[in-house]
């Protein structure tokens, strides 16, 4: 039996045990937890489960009426006296026995992340066959049960119409607060119509029981989901945000649920292949929120719980709720989310422990491990969004669940969110507080951080705290680089990526920064960790100098920190160095490519395949999953350089390669949005070196037939867009080789469309300004080739200023200049056609003659082929000879 299996297997023991113990109450002859370990032995082994049934039994005998002593347990159980001992200071700390104890009883499992077990069980089928019929209803099979009562399977005689019937037990009829809690449910779940909660038919009492019924969810709940493990994080997304606009329609009829969690929320199959496939192998389902048993309405005065009397699941509950449940809002019903959240991602609620008091401890004073720690493959956005959830202080959360949804559709819909993750100066007080000895020499960096990306003071004192840190321990080098990476990602990837052009100021400070991560590299100690922090300096540096635009600087650092962590990749068996490594290769060759050096670049790419081929054994599975990912970017991306360099059959050769590998991931994953867009752009560069006019013509018209059917699906998703408008231009293009003109003017005339969209959206980008250039060359080309010769012009001269824009911040761009070149001469041509004026017709030719003898020296300097200079060259004076 695998480990899964046999957890899953003394989950349903222990739940099997605890339903002997609550039966035996219902008898008047309560058992102890010894009596039901001899029908169980093998939980005697485990004493996180002996303690669970100790504290089950503890509860039991407190509604029961006893007064149970805690010596006594200690006694019975001398191995386990100090693991009891803290268990029951549980009731200490909260100064009264305030836990409500269906609440207990159905946290403890939901801590072994147990499904919801049916009728299965002997204690379970004794008391299933003492209600045959309650009202109009015939009971069939109890499908849930807790400590207040069970939950059968029904059928109303009448309408013939199944559902679920909740029926508080004989053993909790004589407590009046199970009967307020029970009827409080009724009422509120029963005026909430939404489509994500239960909806509740009728209630009543019969035979001194009360009783109400709701709709049938015969798929379960989404706690047995998890126990195949954690979900997709775009399918978690997806899943939280339905039960994040169910808990706002409640909360805006002032009621609060504070116990959600995934035991909570039931499934059935979806109608019409609506609802949301959690699984890739499973029918789409509904979800909907169910048991308002410990619900609150803010509107009453009156609650159903004694004052400062926390309820809820503790593995979900928002830390104020342990405190005080008379002082909490909506905002701990968003805390839950984002926990519940946390355990789609990962696995596991956020906080866990053996016992009760053990996970309270942890949710009142820890924070919450890093999910991309245990799960890489988790996005960073949707990492801040359930961190922002799990907040201890209720107003740094989402301020309501709707704020979460919006957030989580801003995810799923690849636009920036506006969650923020926890700032260097917030993280350094957390550590400080738990390293005293390092906190002088590492909070004056951090601090230094924040006070000079905030007000922009002088980065000398940063420096020099940085310098100081370097020479204590490799704990304070760890604590700068990550000081660092914040500024790093805050500043430079973020605030400078936007901008057109630095300013001297900008690049002084971005120098700055490039000096600390070179002092990081330079540390003296050799041991592993100071070896992976020398290697990420190196990787940081590169990437500070690919945006000061200096491409061969950050070429060297990628090289050294490639070097440094290949060395100690295999002592490391670190996922963090593996992917260092993969990044310092993909963000090289994109130096060596800008830097013009095309073999260069070609040798490192094919390098980089190779070595996602064939990972270490260590990596997880989510990470042989990335390196899949990697494998087919960096096919495409090796066809793009053997293209660049004019080898046609090497560039189709390695974009075929991608091609087999899109369509293979496509089956699992058929709406993988990056997928599609790989698969859409892969066909249209197959399309641009395939030799079969009528295959090429077919693969580009099914390159645009997906690329218009994404940019549809997600507008606001700008590289669905952009990608569109590079399959209209590349088909244009081989529609004017076909002399099809006037079909690749109306394609050039959508792809410029597109094009100026991204622009007017972001008019700072290169990447924006450089295709639309590109798209106004080719049209003006195109209406220059039907004697629409003004037009010709307005595109030409615009797509000249685009370009001129583009070369202020990378002038030796082969691409750029060529295209700069090519414009310019399709300018004299409409000149030409326009009979212009003679002063103009020269003073343009001078303007194609240099903008010629500028990509001359480029590609000089490469060592490149002058085979496209000399068609230009060819071009401009062939041009001069027709004027005549």
């Amino acid at each position: 039996m695998n480990s899964h299996s046999q957890r899953q297997s003394l989950a349903q023991r222990v739940e099997a045990a605890k339903v002997e113990l609550e039966a035996s109450v219902s008898s008047g002859q309560l058992l102890c937890v010894e009596e039901v370990l001899s029908r169980y032995p093998e939980l005697a082994a485990h004493e996180e489960l002996v303690l669970e049934l100790i504290y089950f039994e503890f509860v039991l005998r407190q509604e029961a009426g006893d007064e149970p002593h805690t010596g006594t347990f200690r006694d019975r159980f001398p191995h386990l006296s100090a693991r009891i001992t803290r268990l029951f200071e549980f009731e200490k700390l909260m100064e009264s026995s305030w836990v409500v104890p269906e609440t207990i009883a159905e946290s403890s499992m939901a801590s072994l992340d147990t499904p919801t077990l049916a009728g299965t069980y002997p204690g379970i089928r004794e008391r299933s066959e003492r209600l045959v019929g309650i009202g109009d209803y015939d009971c069939m099979n109890i499908i849930g049960h807790g400590g207040m009562g069970l939950v059968y399977e029904a059928v109303h005689r009448g309408l013939n119409r199944r559902a679920a019937l909740k029926v508080v037990s004989q053993m909790n009829c004589v407590d009046e607060k199970s009967i307020e809690r029970f009827v409080n449910e009724a009422r509120l779940c029963g005026s909430l119509n939404h489509p994500q909660i239960v909806q509740i038919y009728e209630s009543g009492i019969h035979d001194g029981i009360p009783f109400f019924a709701m709709e049938f969810m015969s798929g379960g709940s989404l706690q047995e989901v998890l126990v195949g493990g954690p979900l997709e994080p775009r399918v978690a997304s997806q899943v939280v945000r339905a039960l994040a606009h169910a808990v706002s329609f409640a909360h805006s009829r002032a009621i609060v649920h504070r116990d959600l969690k995934p035991g909570n929320v039931l499934l059935a199959p979806a109608a019409n292949g609506s609802g949301i496939r959690l699984r890739s192998d499973a029918q789409p389902v509904e979800l909907k929120i169910s048991d308002f048993g410990l619900a609150k309405c803010l509107a009453e005065p009156g609650t159903q719980t004694r004052t400062g009397a926390p309820v809820g699941t503790p593995a979900y509950m928002a830390p104020e709720q342990i405190g005080s449940a008379q002082s909490v809002d909506g905002r701990c019903d968003v805390y839950s989310l984002g926990a519940m959240l946390f355990h789609l991602l990962v696995g596991k609620p956020p906080f866990q422990a053996a016992t009760v008091i053990e996970t309270l401890q942890l949710v009142q004073f820890e924070h919450p491990v890093s999910i991309r720690a245990l799960q890489p493959s988790v996005p960073r956005d949707l990492e801040t969004i359930c961190l922002k959830c799990l907040q201890k202080e209720p107003e740094r959360r989402y301020a309501t669940a709707d704020d979460l949804a919006d957030d989580l559709q801003r995810f799923l819909e690849y636009r920036p969110v506006l969650a923020r993750p926890v700032g260097v100066a917030e993280r350094s007080l957390r550590w400080a507080k738990r390293n005293t000895m390092a906190t002088v020499l590492v909070f004056s960096v951090l601090l230094a951080t924040v006070l000079t990306t905030a007000l922009w003071l002088r980065a000398e004192y940063f420096r020099d705290s940085a310098v100081n840190a370097t020479l204590a321990s490799e704990e304070s080098n760890r604590q700068t680089l990550v000081a660092l990476r914040k500024l790093t990602e805050t500043v430079v990837l973020k605030k400078f990526a936007q901008q057109d052009q630095l300013s001297p100021q900008d690049r002084e400070y971005l120098k700055e920064i490039a000096t600390l991560y070179e002092q990081l590299a330079q540390l003296p100690q050799s041991s592993v960790t100071a070896e992976q922090i020398r290697g990420e300096g190196h990787y940081w540096s590169g990437v500070v100098y690919l945006r000061l635009a200096d491409s061969p600087t950050a070429v060297q650092h990628f090289d050294a920190a490639i070097e440094i962590l290949s060395a100690i990749e295999s002592k490391a068996k670190s996922e963090e160095v593996f992917e260092l490594i993969n990044d310092s290769m993909e963000l090289m060759v994109e130096g060596l490519e800008i830097s013009n050096q095309i073999d260069d670049a070609i040798s490192m790419a094919e390098r980089r395949i190779a070595r996602c081929h064939a990972p270490p054994e260590f990596l997880s599975s989510a990470m042989r999953y990335e390196c899949e990912r990697s494998l087919i970017a960096g096919y495409r991306q090796l066809g793009h350089l053997y293209d660049m360099r004019g080898a046609s059959e090497e560039a189709l050769m390695n974009w075929q390669q991608a091609r087999v590998m899109i369509e293979a991931a496509l089956i699992a994953s058929p709406t993988d949005l990056k997928l599609l867009n790989a698969l859409s752009g892969t066909l249209r560069s197959i399309a641009s070196v395939e030799t079969d006019p009528e295959l090429r013509i077919s693969l580009g018209a099914r390159s645009i037939e997906l690329g218009r059917r994404l940019a549809a699906d997600y507008p606001e998703i700008r590289n669905c867009l952009r990608n569109l408008a590079w399959s209209l231009y590349d088909q244009a293009v081989l529609l004017k080789a076909e002399g099809q003109i006037e079909t690749a003017l109306e394609l050039v005339q959508e792809a410029v469309d597109k094009a100026q969209e991204l622009v007017d959206h972001q008019p700072l980008m290169d990447e924006y300004r450089g295709p639309l250039a590109v798209y106004l060359g080719l049209q003006g080309e195109l209406l220059n080739s039907v004697g629409r010769h003004n037009e010709a012009q307005d595109c030409l001269r615009r797509s000249i200023e685009l370009l001129q824009r583009n070369l202020q911040t990378s002038p030796d761009a082969q691409v750029v200049l060529s295209q700069y070149a090519r414009s310019w001469i399709q300018l004299l041509r409409a000149l030409y056609g326009n009979r212009a004026d003679s002063a103009l017709i020269e003073q343009t030719r001078a303007s194609a003659k240099s903008a010629l003898q500028d990509l001359r020296e480029v590609l000089e300097a490469s060592g490149a082929s002058l085979e496209k200079l000399q068609l230009l060259q060819n071009e401009l004076e062939l041009l001069g000879q027709e004027s005549h």
